[in-house]
């Protein structure tokens, strides 16, 4: 019965042993596909980190070529409108040399 009772008891140690031994590769497994999934999320993070960071330049471009182009518009609106009223100007001398 001791015999027996030792025997049982050596076999309950080692699939407790095993159980164990399936528990940490079972863990060291599931680590091993949260790192593999955490190095792919900050793969994304960083591609769409770059990917903002792009589109921002792109926005601070355009804006700035927006501004210049204004800017250059107003400059030709206001000669323009100078032009305008020297040639008027201009035309008022002719009609008072004409009218003499």
């Amino acid at each position: 019965v001791r015999e027996e009772k030792a025997a049982i008891d050596k076999e309950n140690l080692k699939l407790l042993a095993d159980a164990a031994k399936n528990h940490e590769l079972a863990a060291a497994s599931a680590r091993e596909a949260f790192k593999d999934e955490l190095d792919a999320v900050r793969e994304r993070a960083n591609h769409w980190e770059n990917v903002s960071r792009l589109q921002f330049r792109d926005i601070q471009m355009r804006t700035k070529q927006h501004m210049q182009a204004r800017d250059a518009a107003d400059k030709v609106r206001a000669a323009r409108d100078a032009a305008e009223v020297q040639l008027i100007a201009k035309r008022a001398e002719i009609e008072a040399l004409e009218a003499k």
